[in-house]
């Protein structure tokens, strides 16, 4: 018996266990700490096709009620399956600004992440009022901001052709 396992997997698949549960946080995780700037980057490079490392994920036999969600929702599940070790602050950054769900931030107040993306020069920045007024601009990288994520919304990489990215 291994060990530990090696697995590549959708950035679509990780959001939507983030969505319905299945994958949380243990309570032994530090709070979410990146300012929106992070998130930005680390979105610019996904696009350019860089390394953003490995997720480090544990699937306990017990004990899993001491853990919290990724974000401010509710989930289906009671307990999740999995708990994310190494990875937190990338997939919370992801999942917020993907899936527009608000997060608790350093000071323990709630927040959104919103990350626009600009096609016709292809950059993400941090939403403002300036990139609000500006045609060039998609303003809110969520495919609906009016939804949540769900699995099907991310199967694609919309701002780089039809390549998929895998974390």
């Amino acid at each position: 018996m291994a060990l530990y396992s090696d697995h590549h997997v959708e950035l679509s698949h990780i959001l939507a266990e983030i969505q319905d549960g299945t994958l949380s946080i243990p309570d032994l995780q530090r709070p979410f700490v990146w300012d929106k700037t992070k998130v930005r980057d680390l979105l610019d490079s996904m696009m350019k096709g860089y390394p953003v490392g490995y997720i480090m994920t544990w699937e306990p036999l017990e004990n899993r009620e001491k853990s919290r969600q990724v974000g401010v929702h509710e989930h289906s599940y009671n307990r999740p399956s999995k708990l994310i070790l190494d990875g937190q602050q990338r997939l919370t950054g992801l999942y917020a600004a993907m899936c527009g769900v608000p997060i608790i931030d350093k000071k323990f107040k709630e927040d959104r992440i919103i990350i626009s993306f600009n096609p016709l020069d292809p950059k993400f920045e941090v939403a403002n009022s300036a990139i609000s007024k500006n045609a060039d601009w998609i303003y809110d990288i969520r495919s609906n901001p009016s939804s949540s994520c769900r699995r099907s919304t991310y199967r694609s990489n919309r701002f780089n052709g039809n390549h998929r990215r895998h974390v």
